[in-house]
């Protein structure tokens, strides 16, 4: 194995002003001064991700048995590695971090007010910075002072945030990063697919309400059954069927992972309980069949619900990744 560096823009909801660098791994570095940024305060805010991955000498078979060139192993294995560091860093911070998709659709411009608008025209989402030198095999040299660091418990139990508010990260940002690396390749597979899940849960908040709830429940799932991986199942005495003990696993992990108090685990049982609503009987939340107009005040606790559903999601990951990462 060798080792290559990528520079890639990244896009990140929380505007930068200081770097972030985790050993020789990843670096996260404001945007250039000549970067376009977005007119509104609530928006897309473009950095560099700076990364290492292990570039493989072995040669690698496409689908049907050919060898692929080696430029097309190297974007895989930087792809991949992309993917991850995103994934992770969106969820031990209070940050999404992300890449636009190749998606297509008319647009209007709401850049450059001075210009008449001349209608619709079509494009693709992306952003391009021609002053940015994404070229070069070593982490770029940053002038910018080191981006704050704030103890867990403020950190993660922060409500809302403010409108001049730059990106700063938990105290623990590099212990949690150590206790990631630390993982076995099964515990670090389930948590990157919890992390997805979590991630697709924030990028389908406006639109999609119901299934971005599913989603951050499905996070806390996914880590729930690696937990009781090698439990033995119990059976019911009378019927013979297995007894799985669901709602029990997901109070217990909430409990474990969140807190112990009587009011958390009334609080879980309630996500599970409109979780199951969705899943199983498809009762949306508002905004997808009636209009947001109709709400009464139980809508409004439900919205409420749904955004602390983000915080206490991810409290209960980062506390178990901490764990993993102790035993």
């Amino acid at each position: 194995m060798t080792f290559e560096l990528r520079k890639n823009i990244i896009m990140s909801t929380l505007p930068l002003a200081q770097s972030f660098r985790y050993k020789d791994d990843f670096q996260i570095l404001p945007p250039p001064k000549e970067a376009k940024l977005p007119p509104a305060i609530l928006n897309d805010y473009p950095c560099v991700l700076e990364l290492t991955f292990e570039n493989p000498i072995e040669k690698k078979l496409g689908l049907s048995g050919e060898t692929l060139p080696q430029w097309v192993v190297e974007n895989e294995e930087a792809g991949k590695r992309r993917k991850e560091v995103l994934l992770v860093m969106t969820v031990i911070t209070d940050n999404r971090f992300f890449q636009y998709s190749s998606r297509q659709a008319w647009y209007v411009s709401l850049g450059d007010k001075s210009k008449k608008q001349s209608g619709s025209e079509w494009g693709q989402e992306m952003y391009s910075c021609p002053e940015l030198d994404l070229e070069g095999d070593i982490f770029t040299e940053s002038t910018e002072l080191d981006i704050p660091l704030v103890p867990p418990n403020d950190y993660f139990n922060r409500y809302g945030r403010h409108m001049d508010k730059t990106l700063d990260l938990p105290k623990n940002i590099y212990e949690l990063l150590d206790g990631y690396y630390s993982l076995d390749q099964d515990a670090k597979k389930v948590f990157l697919s919890a992390c997805s899940l979590f991630d697709q849960g924030l990028n389908l908040w406006s639109e999609h309400p119901s299934l971005s709830f599913t989603s951050m429940v499905s996070a806390l799932e996914a880590l729930i059954h690696y937990d009781h991986r090698d439990n033995t199942k119990e059976t019911c005495k009378e019927c013979g069927q297995d007894r799985y003990r669901v709602i029990k696993k997901f109070k217990d992990f909430f409990s474990e992972y969140g807190s112990p108090s009587e009011e958390f685990k009334k609080y879980a049982l309630k996500i599970y309980k409109y979780r199951s609503k969705i899943v199983h009987r498809g009762e949306l939340f508002l905004g997808e069949v009636e209009p947001l107009g109709h709400s009464n005040w139980d809508d409004l606790g439900n919205r409420d619900m749904r955004r602390n559903i983000i915080t206490t999601c991810r409290i209960c990951m980062v506390n178990w990744l901490w764990k993993q990462s102790q035993t």
